[in-house]
């Protein structure tokens, strides 16, 4: 059976449909838990630290930057990005971790994919945060800025309803199946899992995958 591509018009979409900046101003993060995602901690401990490849680490939609600080603690090069000048502000005056940077930017801007050079990409609230009807150009941006080999590793909510969120979203849930056909076009899945390690409340309400940039 022949791969169904998805196309898409990446300047087609409004992105900023939430104000996420004015979010961060306001304090109304019910998904800034302090510390970073314990499926992260769960799969630095599993994967090779070679399958990172040898340049960097991009965090998309990475807020106050635990994530970034996590990967590169653990000896990772890591730059974070996010749409929030606060978030950035604030990721910045942490302590940091190691050789981390942050990042003022889209992750799905054309203009912004043709200045970025990265080995991989984990992702943890970024696909959640934007509506589902936007998810192929988030597809197609992991695509667009990983060179074949590369991999796009994440936490994916199966159903992240947290208390102080809408139960509408963002963030958004996604199936399994949703997934694979999601990343399919362009990736090939080296693994996945239900996370042993998860912030209280989440327990069995996500998966971990990872996926590798197809070489044709």
């Amino acid at each position: 059976m022949g791969v169904k591509y998805i196309v898409c018009n990446l300047n087609s979409y409004n992105f900023n449909m939430t104000d996420w900046e004015a979010r961060y101003q306001l304090g109304d993060m019910p998904w800034e838990k302090g510390t970073a995602a314990p499926p992260l901690l769960e799969l630095l401990g599993k994967m090779e630290r070679a399958l990172w490849g040898d340049g960097a680490v991009l965090v998309p939609g990475c807020g106050y930057g635990h994530d970034v600080r996590a990967l590169s603690d653990a000896g990772l090069q890591v730059r974070g990005v996010d749409l929030s000048p606060t978030a950035v502000a604030r990721a910045e005056a942490f302590e940091p971790a190691g050789n981390e940077t942050y990042q003022l930017g889209n992750f799905l801007d054309p203009d912004w994919q043709s200045e970025v050079e990265i080995s991989s990409i984990w992702e943890h609230t970024c696909l959640c945060a934007i509506d589902p009807s936007h998810r192929p150009a988030y597809a197609a941006a992991a695509a667009r800025i990983l060179s074949p080999g590369g991999i796009l590793a994440g936490v994916f909510f199966l159903n992240p309803f947290d208390p102080g969120e809408a139960r509408d979203g963002p963030p958004f849930g996604a199936t399994l199946e949703e997934l694979d056909y999601l990343f399919s076009p362009w990736f090939e899945k080296v693994d996945g899992w239900m996370p042993q390690q998860a912030y209280p409340g989440r327990e069995g309400r996500e998966w971990i995958g990872i996926f590798r940039r197809k070489t044709v």
